[in-house]
């Protein structure tokens, strides 16, 4: 399994850090520095996500986990017609022990009992992630 950096990803999330800044530079008053500070908070959030993913690209183990809950949150909400999804599986490490992991990206249409590919760090298999939940990285 190769990974691969998705480069379009990355630049769409830094070019809308950049705009918001530009947006807050051409306001006045108290936007002048709530744009620029969410685009703090933007970049500092995927910063984080892409270092995640990446050391899980970098150390990885594989193995097939099993959704043990499917649940819809915040539904109703206002521009979230649908509500935001969330699952939580467990899977078993190449150590035999049974570890579990909790997503919310890209897992709409799952179901419980469904099984989904998961990478893990061999140095700590409680880092994991289901593949189809990497911003940054496709797998082929």
């Amino acid at each position: 399994m190769r990974a691969q950096f998705r480069v379009r990803v990355a630049a769409l999330y830094s070019v809308v850090c950049v705009a918001l800044v530009a947006i807050g530079l051409a306001r006045h008053g108290v936007e002048r520095a709530l744009y620029p500070g969410l685009a703090i908070v933007c970049a500092t959030t995927l910063i984080a996500e892409h270092r995640k993913e990446r050391a899980l690209v970098r150390d990885h183990q594989s193995a097939r986990a099993v959704v043990t809950e499917y649940a819809i949150r915040l539904r109703g909400t206002p521009h979230l017609w649908q509500g935001v999804p969330r699952i939580k599986y467990y899977f078993v490490a190449n150590d035999q022990n049974v570890y579990t992991g909790e997503a919310g990206w890209n897992v709409r249409g799952l179901f419980q009992g469904a099984q989904l590919p998961v990478l893990y760090r061999s140095s700590n298999p409680g880092s994991n992630l289901p593949l189809q939940s990497f911003m940054f990285y496709s797998f082929q």
